[in-house]
């Protein structure tokens, strides 16, 4: 059974659809990924772990991502008219265009919904109106997976979280410097919200190499599994950054991965009293949430008492683990068979 794997990103690898290919393949499934590289910073054709990939480089450039995504999406939906396939996977809202191709191709479609497209460009009354059309776009696709509860409600899809495996990286032992981690897109928000931080160390990975100051240090850009071992070893806590007083951000509706690794690798997690992140470490106890008057505080509190939170990252892991969301992404394809 041949599995399509289409994105609107250029598969660094994204770990979600990463770790979704690795577990169909494991299952004897032949999976290939389909992916938009705007900046044409990665090889066209490639085999990583196992997965083929094609990506598909712009021929019109703006250097805006959306604005490019659209002028040269026509791109992924020829490739996708005339690639071998029988389910195609399609990851977040720019790709669907490309499952309703695959449907009129009388092929099997799934939509992973990654975010709340809708909350990310729209406000107040318009918001709702949008996220009723983006809800009714999803239809046609057989099955709809999402990555948490909210968004589950939202679209009516099931939830696979973005959990991981402890197997991937060593259970983390406390560094001596006490070490921040912090990973993602860096906005003037996230880097005011880090430079206040001036007390402890901060490792900020990210694909956009920036020059440090003294507390902050940029680490070089670190691809696919080597990542889950370098934060094992380097983070002791990590930082989930966002305005709270922004109630549409897209952090409020999805899960941030390092919630996640967190559990899996025995690193505490700070973050503000907003969405899904929070619920999840106010119920697991797996680090603190804060404001921003007394992040330094909560940060401090998990440092003096850092073995009961691992202890609780520990328990947590027993909800939050890849296998038990393996076994429900293998049931999905399962029925699409």
């Amino acid at each position: 059974m041949k599995v399509l794997m289409v994105l609107s990103n250029p598969f660094r690898p994204d770990m979600r659809p990463y770790h979704e290919a690795q577990s169909l393949i494991k299952k004897g499934y032949s999976v290939d990924i389909l992916a938009f590289d705007q900046k044409s910073e990665f090889p066209v054709e490639e085999i990583y772990d196992g997965i083929n990939i094609l990506r598909v480089r712009p021929l019109l450039k703006t250097g805006i991502f959306r604005v490019d995504y659209i002028l040269n999406s026509f791109l992924l939906y020829i490739n996708v008219f005339f690639l071998d396939f029988d389910i195609i996977h399609c990851h977040d809202f720019e790709t669907i265009i490309c499952g309703y191709i695959a449907k009129i191709r009388g092929k099997k479609a799934v939509i992973d919904i990654h975010e709340n497209i809708s909350a990310n460009l729209f406000r107040g009354k318009l918001y709702y109106i949008v996220r009723k059309i983006e809800k009714m776009l999803y239809i046609p696709f057989d099955v709809r997976i999402t990555v948490n509860e909210y968004l589950s409600k939202l679209y009516n899809a099931t939830v696979i979280y973005n959990t991981k495996s402890r197997t991937w990286a060593d259970f983390h032992k406390k560094t001596a410097l006490f070490t921040l981690g912090y990973s993602g897109n860096m906005d003037k928000h996230k880097i005011g919200a880090l430079s206040r931080l001036k007390d402890f160390r901060i490792l900020i990975f990210t694909s956009k190499m920036k020059e440090g100051t003294e507390n902050m240090i940029y680490h070089p850009f670190v691809r696919g599994m080597d990542y889950y071992k370098t934060i094992s070893k380097e983070v002791d806590v990590f930082t989930i950054l966002y305005d709270p007083s922004n109630f549409y951000v897209q952090e409020v509706y999805t899960t941030a991965n390092k919630v996640f690794e967190g559990i899996a690798f025995g690193i505490p997690v700070i973050t503000f009293d907003v969405g899904f992140n929070a619920e999840i470490v106010k119920k697991y106890k797996i680090g603190e949430v804060c404001t921003k008057e007394n992040i330094v505080q909560k940060i401090l509190k998990i440092r003096d008492n850092y073995e009961y939170y691992q202890k609780n990252c520990k328990k947590a892991y027993k909800d939050f683990n890849w296998e038990k969301e393996e076994k429900k992404l293998l049931k999905i394809y399962e029925g699409l068979i």
